[in-house]
């Protein structure tokens, strides 16, 4: 296995329905706001918490998907390092459009499937002049975005491709769900793996400053008439604060406040602890059926074909 390194998660890109009230969302109920000029040029809607070039990006879909997770590498050096590492595992890459990658301020960028799943995952370096959006953080004090969850039917092939193949660590299980982080960032877990009957997102999660960030929001989700799916409750895993809700494409999303961060030397050990309600909430708050419930994992479209591009 390579030593790869990785900054931090970089976004997450979603297909959904009615790219204007997505968007309308983002900025009334979760405090985003759109990066100007990247539907023009390379037909994708960005959007940001002010902390990153972007967090979310928004495609058209005839339904909800999860259209793939990207990745921000330590330095170009290691990014090359994974694309030679999946050529020899014989795993199809592609290149990113030059136009994506000036909208999303990358240098460079590769994407490619996860074999036993078929999650599209983007790898990229960001360009050496790639600057924050002028924006200043808005009424959620987000501090960064977290993580996604993905529920997987092949979840042991699944976690192994991360450990094995991309470097990546686990800070615990429950159960056969696997808490994994990027290599070496702090943050108890940037990915993380649950089992499940169809290949999915779960949710994606927004770190916000203080746990008053998190009180102030359920009051307005609640005055917004916007669903809340799980929580507020505390995670024994990562031991943070946690509020779960969904948007109007049915997609969860969470805010949470505190996290347990991971020396890159001698870290603890990954604890195992068992699949019951309490290892995933000391509340005892439980989710609705709509958490987690919309997110296929999308098939290619002509748009993101890799053939005539592989390398």
């Amino acid at each position: 296995m390579p030593n790869l390194r990785y900054r931090r998660l970089g976004y997450v890109a979603l297909n959904v329905t009615d790219r204007a009230r997505s968007i309308a969302f983002q900025r009334e109920t979760m405090g985003l706001e759109l990066v100007p000029g990247s539907e023009e040029s390379a037909g994708v809607s960005l959007l940001t918490s002010g902390t990153s070039s972007c967090d979310l990006a928004f495609y058209d879909g005839d339904a909800p998907a999860m259209r793939r997770i990207a990745f921000e590498m330590e330095d170009e050096g290691f990014l090359e390092l994974a694309h030679a590492h999946l050529q020899q595992l014989g795993i199809p890459v592609w290149t990113v459009p030059d136009a994506e990658r000036a909208a999303f301020g990358q240098q460079a960028a590769f994407r490619f499937r996860e074999p036993s799943c078929g999650l599209t995952v983007e790898l990229y370096s960001p360009a050496a002049a790639a600057s924050l959006p002028a924006f200043r953080r808005t009424f959620t004090n987000i501090a960064r975005l977290g993580h996604a969850v993905v529920s997987v039917t092949d979840l042991s092939s699944f976690v192994r491709f991360f450990l094995d193949e991309l470097n990546f660590r686990v800070s615990d299980y429950i159960g056969e769900c696997a808490f994994l982080r990027c290599f070496p960032n702090v943050y108890h877990h940037s990915f993380a793996v649950v089992p499940g009957s169809e290949n999915r997102l779960q949710h994606v999660n927004f770190m916000v400053d203080h746990l008053d960030d998190i009180g102030r929001s359920i009051y307005r989700l609640k005055h917004q008439e916007v669903p809340v799916v799980y929580g507020p409750g505390r995670h024994p895993p990562s031991g943070s604060v946690f509020l779960y809700f969904t948007d109007p494409d049915g997609f969860t999303f969470e805010f949470s406040s505190g996290m347990e961060e991971f020396p890159e030397v001698d870290p603890r050990a990954a604890r195992h602890l068992p699949f019951v309600p309490e290892s995933f909430d000391y509340w005892g708050s439980e989710p609705a059926a709509a958490f987690g419930a919309v997110g296929k994992f999308a098939a290619l479209d002509g748009a993101e074909d890799p053939a005539g591009s592989l390398h």
